[in-house]
Parts: structure tokens; C-alpha cells; sequence
């Protein structure tokens, strides 16, 4: 038998990742992963990997920012029964199993992993409580996650080093970290606030299609977030002068969560050559006037260019 992945909803609706006894593939929005969702801002790098041998198909999320989620519950570790559905960033893909002959025949050898995580044990492994993850209020509008987003249970996040400066991330040079802030993995900040809403910044970056602009990436984010968001209100804005970007884009969304609270989704969309940037920052719109002017002082001295490294 072999274990086939297929896309259920997203821009890939309909393509199949198929895994094989004895192989490990992963899936994520970069190259690096054997199957790659690039417009997927959503996903990690390298998000999950999934493996298929004698203790049954075993998902293991690969420290991803945003989650996976089998069935609605996120998960770290997880065996793979016919009929699950799996979430990561706006991708849905279902389970299903098949005879593996046909699939030998026809099988490209799996791009090899840099440095995977471990698989687990025989046994699922019960998640820890996590903290609300970065960008994924989108996502958990339609993966009817067991908390609402006022109803989360938060761990204390891990702190940051006082007074750090030049945040790395990507392309992205976030120069200042605002007072009561944390960096919340690879891909962004953090309120550090574990009894409350942890309001965040997370900076992607990715190659743009040799044949597809900015504003043409930006209709497609703006297709998909209409898909995942409850009552949406889209408003394009000035976007604010970004250090290194050739041309930009800006954008203000407000939604309501299920329990009918009010989120605002603020996205800076950026080219410098062919690679394309966005900053994602979010929090409650209740907690707005209190957030903007932390977020007006990033963005103020943020800097993006993916073609130089810049100074930590």
C-alpha cells in the first residue's frame, strides 16, 4: 500500500503528493520541500513531513510557525488513518490509501531533507498547549480549532534578549524590537502577552513568477483571504515607504471571528527584483489604538532586501 495526499482546498486543488513504504516526503511553501505550495504564504518552509512504513503513516510537523491541524486539532506528531484531512496555511489536503505497485513505476525519487525532524514513536504524541500561532487567524476560521480566539490558552512564550536589535528574517530587517515584544520562531514578533491576545508581525518572503507582477500576486492573496475570512472588509491604503522595495502595496482588512469578534489584518506586499515580501500584522480591533503606533514604529524602520545579508 502507499498513502496519497490530495489537495482538497487551495490553489492546488486536485494535486497529489503520494508516499510510498520505507520514504519520507515533506511538504511546505519553499523548494525544499518535496511538494512545494509557493503561494502559500501561510506555510512554513518546510511545514510537515509525512512518512509511510510498518507503524502505519506518520505526520510529523516540522516546528512549523502556523500549525498543522488533522482534523481540526493541531498536532506535532500524528499516525494517518484513510479519511483524515490535513491543514497547513490555507491548504487542505485528504487522506487516502492505494495499491503501491502502479505508484513504483511511475515514483521521481524524494528531494532529499536538510536536517529532518525526528518521527515519532508508534504512538501519536499529545500536543503541548500552544501559544495563538502567528498569521493563522485566516486559517482558523475554517479549521474550527476547539478555542476561539478569546477563548486561547496560551504557554509563556520564550523571551527574547533585552534590547536586541536587526531582527533577520528572510529578506525582511526588522531594526527594533518594541518594548513588551518577543521573536516568536523564524518567522516574526510577538506581544508577549500569555493571558491575552498575542498581537504579531510576520515578515515571508518568496520568488515572484518570471510572468507575474506584484499587483497580480497581491489578487491572488486577496482571492484566497476572501475564501478564509468571515465578512471581510478590504481596503487598499498609502502603503508606507519600505527601504530597499522597488515598488509596494498596502492593504487593511477587518473580519470577525465565529464568536464575533473584530480582527485587523494589515498586509505590506513588496518587490525588490523578482522576490516578492509581505509583512502580515494583526491584532484585535478593540486593542487597535493601543497597537497602531507599535506597528506604525516598525514599519517606519523596517527594511527589506533579499539580495544582501543584512547586519545583525
Amino acid at each position: 500500500m502507499a498513502v496519497i495526499l490530495e489537495v482538497k482546498e487551495g490553489p492546488f486543488a486536485g494535486k497529489r503528493l503520494a508516499v510510498v513504504g520505507g520514504q519520507i516526503s515533506t511538504v511546505g511553501r519553499t523548494k525544499r520541500a518535496n511538494f512545494d505550495v509557493p503561494h502559500d504564504t501561510f506555510m512554513s518552509s518546510v511545514h510537515f513531513a509525512v512518512e509511510y512504513g510498518p507503524k502505519g503513516c506518520v505526520l510529523t510537523d516540522q516546528k512549523s510557525s502556523n500549525g498543522t491541524f488533522v482534523n481540526g486539532t493541531r498536532v506535532n506528531q500524528a499516525t494517518l488513518i484513510a479519511g483524515d484531512e490535513v491543514r497547513c496555511g490555507q491548504t487542505v489536503f485528504a487522506v487516502r490509501f492505494v495499491d503501491e505497485e502502479p505508484l513504483l513505476s511511475s515514483a521521481k525519487p524524494a528531494k532529499p531533507v536538510a536536517n529532518p525532524l525526528p518521527l515519532p514513536a508508534p504512538n501519536p504524541v499529545k500536543p503541548p498547549e500552544r501559544t495563538l500561532p502567528l498569521d493563522s487567524h485566516a486559517r482558523k476560521e475554517r479549521s474550527a480549532p476547539r478555542h476561539s480566539v478569546s477563548g486561547a490558552k496560551p504557554s509563556t512564550p520564550l523571551a527574547s534578549p533585552p534590547g536586541k536589535q536587526h531582527i533577520k528574517i528572510g529578506g525582511w530587517t526588522l531594526t527594533t524590537l518594541p518594548a513588551g515584544w518577543i521573536e516568536a520562531g523564524e518567522y516574526g514578533i510577538q506581544r508577549n502577552t500569555p493571558d491575552g491576545f498575542p498581537s504579531n508581525v510576520v515578515a515571508t518572503d518568496e520568488p515572484l513568477g518570471a510572468a507575474l507582477s506584484l499587483q497580480e500576486y497581491v489578487d491572488s492573496q486577496l482571492t484566497m483571504l476572501r475564501q478564509y475570512l468571515r465578512k471581510p472588509q478590504i481596503d487598499v491604503t498609502i502603503p508606507p515607504k519600505i527601504q530597499g522595495a522597488e515598488e509596494s502595496v498596502a492593504m487593511e482588512i477587518r473580519y470577525e471571528t465565529k464568536d464575533g469578534q473584530g480582527v485587523y489584518y494589515r498586509r505590506i506586499y513588496v518587490r525588490s527584483g523578482r522576490t516578492v515580501g509581505v509583512l502580515a500584522l494583526t491584532t484585535l480591533q478593540s486593542e487597535l489604538a493601543q497597537i497602531r503606533p507599535v506597528f506604525d514604529s516598525i514599519l517606519s524602520a523596517v527594511r527589506f532586501n533579499p539580495s544582501t545579508e543584512a547586519e545583525r
